[in-house]
């Protein structure tokens, strides 16, 4: 369970549902297919309600306690949004069985608005586009930039080209781009780019 991420999602996690319910986190049909084609750099256009947001967060959990000494950022348009993830976070860390299987868990050491930091040396971030720099000098195994169209339109290009440099040099890395579709910006060239298979690692 613990060396795959959907059974560890499935007996371990819980979210709440739509109707306000604590349930197992079963991945639905759009996340499955994520997680079978997750590439290196993936940039991805939904609709609302889809759950990759929830998708990311319950992978990083998972990553940073099977994965000693490895950081982790997601990345919202906004403070509202950042908190809200943070919380959602740790409320899944909550759920774990820790009584029943606490030697599985690794247990945090600091826990605070930004990030949740664990005793084996692993980290997860927040942070909101337009705010200080949380990218430069730090090394991720997975950077999550989440509804990137919301973000400053100065600001989206900027990020890009800090967020690539800092993923780990291994072939495990990745950096995950989704977010509905608002306007003519470098999410949407880069989107429509991909799409086209033109000239495109995404």
């Amino acid at each position: 369970v613990m060396n795959d991420f959907r059974l560890f999602a499935k007996n371990f996690i819980k979210i709440i549902d739509n109707n306000g319910n604590s349930i197992p986190f079963v991945l639905n049909p759009e996340q499955e297919q994520f997680i079978n084609n997750m590439e290196k750099y993936n940039i991805i256009l939904k609709g609302r309600q889809i759950g990759f947001t929830t998708l990311s967060l319950g992978y990083m959990l998972w990553s940073a306690l099977t994965k000693p000494d490895t950081n982790y950022l997601m990345m919202t348009h906004h403070n509202k949004v950042t908190q809200s993830l943070l919380r959602r976070i740790n409320k899944m860390y909550n759920s774990l069985p820790h009584e029943k299987y606490g030697e599985l868990f690794t247990k945090k050491v600091i826990s605070n608005r930004d990030e949740i930091y664990f005793d084996n040396g692993s980290r997860i971030q927040m942070a909101t586009a337009g705010g200080e720099d949380s990218i430069s000098g730090n090394t991720f195994e997975l950077i999550h930039l989440s509804e990137m169209a919301k973000y400053p339109n100065e600001a989206q290009e900027e990020i890009i080209a800090t967020s690539i440099p800092a993923l780990a040099k291994n072939p495990n890395s990745k950096i995950i781009i989704e977010s509905t579709a608002m306007g003519y910006n470098t999410y949407q060239e880069m989107f429509v780019k991909a799409w086209r298979g033109k000239e495109s690692v995404w």
